[in-house]
């Protein structure tokens, strides 16, 4: 790739022998720029889940990457995008007591050509006990947008970042019942966006006292 852009987010504490880190990596994707590698200091298998969604005007697009059963350590993901100076927004979380060999359950990706400042989002079903999180990104050049979560979701510490070059929201339901979720959520500014909603199983009956727990890390980088 001729001059390849790294943009690099860092978990603040080290990252936990067994856990799941599931990983939104927003990028500018006009003129040819694509997303081609997103790996960690640690060497654990980033897969990337289903295929890029772009926002319907080709601004911004949105991937998610799961690593199952991580090493335990200090912890850099890095994405790699094949035009330099484009726009990159990462928010990856640390999810404990996930499945150790297929912790997503479930996905649905969805985009909206419409400009909107209430968002529908996508749906996804999740058994007992699992964990449903929500990624989201609007355009770049937006100005600072604010998100207001849906009914039942939260958004954990450094969930958001909300500069307007961009946007994207990680918002998280955990030991959720059987059920359908959507990722409805709002923000301040008209626009369009992109989610991809994803259910992720915990670890099995035979394991009932790991309870699931979460630790998000968020760094906007933009070259």
């Amino acid at each position: 790739i001729a001059n390849p852009s790294l943009s690099t987010s860092n978990f603040g504490l080290p990252v936990q022998a067994g856990s799941a880190i599931l990983s939104l990596v927003g990028w500018y994707d006009g003129t040819g720029n694509t997303l081609s590698t997103f790996v960690d200091s640690q060497g654990n298998t980033h897969t990337r889940i289903g295929s890029p969604v772009p926002t319907a005007v080709p601004q911004f697009a949105i991937s998610a990457f799961i690593a199952a059963n991580c090493k335990a350590g200090s912890t850099a993901l890095t994405g790699t995008i094949s035009i330099s100076g484009s726009a990159v927004s990462i928010i990856s979380g640390e999810y404990i007591g996930m499945d150790p060999i297929s912790p997503v359950r479930a996905f649905t990706p969805i985009s909206a050509q419409t400009y909107l400042t209430s968002y529908p989002g996508a749906s996804v079903s999740a058994n007992t006990g699992d964990t449903v999180v929500a990624l989201s990104v609007n355009n770049i050049g937006n100005p600072n947008q604010v998100f207001t979560p849906g009914s039942g979701w939260a958004i954990p510490p450094n969930g958001a970042i909300t500069v307007g070059t961009g946007p994207a929201l990680m918002m998280v339901q955990t030991n959720v019942a059987s059920g359908t979720y959507t990722g409805a959520f709002a923000g301040t500014q008209f626009d369009q966006y992109a989610q991809i909603i994803v259910a992720l199983a915990a670890v099995s009956v035979q394991q009932p006292n790991r309870r699931a727990r979460r630790r998000i890390h968020t760094r906007y980088i933009r070259h």
